[in-house]
Parts: structure tokens; sequence; C-alpha cells
């Protein structure tokens, strides 16, 4: 968890959203999503939830931040494609808007999840909770002025 203290400045708050950048890409918080080598002709969403249910469970109310990661194999190295933000309470459902299936009033990553998983690529996902909430979406905003993930659209 990051939290920040109350009085917070902007030198503490860069601070603050350094810690959380750190903890976010932490390679020991990424947990691979499960995808079974019948999804890349056919996308099973019920499949997928089932081959991922401890993964989604453990998303319940335990972060408010995430990043979506790319490999080529298990021998290759993750790379960040994609950082977002939700309230702790809805991350479950906004994680598998991007893994499993998109409602149609959503922006979501699901198209190239979907692209990357029929090339046989590994997706990964990694999550913190920032405290107190209401600083998610600007410490969302540092990390990707600072690591600038592909798959975010970029904002002049």
């Amino acid at each position: 968890m990051c939290q920040s203290n109350d009085g917070l400045e902007l030198s503490c708050f860069n601070n603050f959203a350094k810690k959380c950048l750190e903890a976010l890409l932490c390679r020991r918080r990424l947990r691979r999503v499960t995808y079974e080598s019948d999804h890349l002709t056919q996308w099973e969403e019920n499949e997928i939830e089932g081959s991922n249910h401890c993964l989604f469970s453990s998303l319940e109310n335990s972060g408010n931040l995430y990043a979506i990661w790319i490999r080529l194999n298990c021998c290759d190295d993750w790379t960040l494609k994609y950082v977002g933000k939700s309230e702790a309470n809805r991350l479950k459902n906004r994680v598998k808007q991007h893994l499993v299936s998109k409602p149609n009033n959503t922006k979501s990553k699901l198209e190239k999840v979907k692209e990357a998983v029929r090339a046989g690529k590994h997706i990964g996902i990694s999550w913190i909770l920032v405290q107190p909430e209401t600083l998610n979406a600007s410490v969302e905003s540092y990390i990707i002025s600072q690591k600038d993930p592909c798959w975010n659209e970029r904002r002049s």
C-alpha cells in the first residue's frame, strides 16, 4: 500500500508517486494471466474467468492502480504496456474488462490483449493500493509520464 501524509507538497508528492511507481513495477507483484491454447482461436470468456478465478478474487478491494504486461515467452522479460486506475471496490471488474470481456461503453485494451494471446504471448498484471484513493489519478498520470506505456493514450 502507498499512503501519503496530510499536508502533501509537490516534492512530497513526487517522492510518494515514485514509491508507488516502484511498487507497481516490482516484478514480485506481477501475476501471469492464464489463457489456454484453445483461446488462440476462440475466446471463451467463462473458461478464461474460471482459469483465473484465484487471480481475479485476489483483486477484490486490494488495489486501485494496475499495470498490464506482456512477454514473448517464459524466458523473456516482461514489458509494461498499460497503466490504469480504478476505485478499489471496482478493480476486479475493471481488470476483467481488459483481460476477458469488454462492455460496449468502456475503453478497454481487450482487443490488444486478444491479439497478444493469439500471437502466443504471455499477459501479466500487477496492482497496488494508493491511499488516499483520491490520489490514484495523479499517481497514474505520474507513472504514465515516467514510463510512457505504449497502450496508454498520449495526451498533448
